[in-house]
């Protein structure tokens, strides 16, 4: 595991490199921007000696020595500078790839971590697009095709045992879903997340392990931090069998998770470069078709089929609903894990199931720094798909991850369950000691 995701003892200063290459992974015109990066002399240092002739994802037995970085421009950040930088730096100016110079300032725009729980230094930034010769050679050394997998051997891997319902689970400001069978067997999970950077203390104190006895299957909706980071914490999970979309991904951080799951045998980081919809089982999963240049919005959605054709629970993933072909065309929800943590999502959700029990889930942390859920996604739900939204209260369909035993951020667990009985399902029992039993 890099050392990016490796908890520490004490934290110390880190000296900020000089120059680094990144590529914007994340943002929200205005509000934040996210760069996955890495020190740009040691990238250099790899790759001069070949004239910057790179082979498709070389730069995977590599990274490990490298030194990483998330560079975030928050304007929630007490810092007056970042607000004034989004202001001056609309998202459609920036470059895709970038070669950031880096000038440590405590009043600096940028927060630089070099651990995914921080705490960050503080920088002065400069950023230009990087030369041809360089992003040709970083879209080749971070290329995920070596891990592309046939449909039919995706297909394979998939589950096909009946899933009784899903486990929407509390792990602070990030995604992660267990899919459960009538037995009480974990056999995958839909994201594997955490809360992560300015976030890490939205992750639940009392979260004390996952369930990895049924040798899951990890299907991944995108590449961003908080949806793959609870497999740094639990790093067993890392040598479960993964699917994942074929995204472009930084040299940073989320080629050094990419390098972790490829590298603990064959065939455990299997890309999905398809489109279009893919089902065995119960599971089916969907291309997102949102703009290639957003990780959110151009992963995977996942539906899951219930008993007796019944209509399926849809994880959105961070996706717009717009972004979801067979939402678009009118189909209908059982049950909804609504989309990007109650954030910006484009689209109309799905109109609230007439039969069953229909529940929209809203994962996220409490007391988050990007204010989700956000009244526009609530009112949204409510206004246009009919949900009975009216958090706290009697008879309304939402339910909140950040809702725990002991009060909204408190010291239980709001795992959150959907279903599409009348009954709240027996507990999830395991020997391997997790904590995964819904409470809502």
């Amino acid at each position: 595991m890099h050392t990016f995701f490796q908890r520490r003892d004490s934290v110390f200063p880190f000296s900020v490199p000089d120059r680094v290459y990144a590529l914007l992974i994340d943002d929200e015109d205005g509000e934040f921007i996210l760069f996955d990066a890495v020190d740009a002399e040691f990238f250099d240092q790899i790759y001069t000696a070949t004239g910057f002739q790179v082979q498709p994802g070389s730069w995977r037995s590599h990274i490990d020595r490298a030194r990483v970085f998330a560079v975030e421009i928050n304007a929630s950040d007490s810092v007056s500078a970042a607000a004034a930088w989004l202001k001056s730096h609309p998202r459609d100016t920036l470059p895709v790839w970038s070669e950031i110079k880096l000038t440590a300032d405590d009043s600096g725009e940028a927060a630089i971590y070099d651990n995914i729980s921080g705490p960050p230094v503080r920088a002065s930034v400069s950023v230009k697009a990087v030369s041809i010769k360089i992003q040709r050679a970083l879209q080749l050394a971070t290329d995920l095709t070596p891990e592309i997998k046939s449909e039919a051997d995706v297909q394979q891997a998939l589950p096909t045992s009946s899933v009784e319902e899903i486990f929407v689970l509390d792990v602070g400001q990030g995604s992660a879903n267990a899919i459960v069978t009538s037995t009480g067997a974990v056999i995958g999970y839909v994201d594997l997340g955490a809360g992560v950077l300015a976030d890490i203390a939205t992750w639940p104190p009392s979260m004390g392990g996952i369930c990895l006895w049924h040798d899951p299957i990890v299907i991944l909706t995108h590449w961003h931090y908080d949806h793959f980071h609870a497999a740094n914490i639990y790093s067993a999970a890392q040598g479960q069998t993964w699917i994942a979309p074929l995204q472009t991904l930084g040299p940073g951080p989320q080629s050094a998770m990419a390098s972790a799951i490829a590298s603990t045998g064959p065939g455990a980081l299997m890309v999905w470069s398809g489109t279009g919809n893919l089902r065995a089982g119960d599971i089916e999963l969907e291309r997102c078709t949102g703009p290639a240049t957003s990780q959110n919005r151009s992963g995977l959605a996942v539906w899951i089929w219930g008993p007796n054709g019944c209509d399926p629970i849809l994880l959105t993933g961070d996706a717009g609903y717009s972004d979801i072909p067979n939402l678009k065309a009118g189909r209908t929800a059982a049950s909804l894990v609504a989309a990007h943590h109650g954030g910006s999502a484009p689209g109309t959700p799905p109109m609230k199931a007439s039969v069953g029990v229909p529940r929209v889930a809203l994962y996220y942390g409490f007391n988050n720094s990007y204010g989700h859920p956000l009244t526009s996604s609530l009112h949204a739900l409510a206004t246009a798909s009919g949900w009975s939204i009216g958090h706290p209260g009697t008879g309304v369909d939402e339910r909140r991850t950040e809702d725990r035993p002991g009060g909204a951020g408190g010291g239980g667990l709001g795992h959150i369950r959907l279903n599409w009985a009348k009954h709240t399902g027996s507990p999830h029992s395991c020997v391997c000691g997790c904590t995964l039993d819904p409470t809502q």
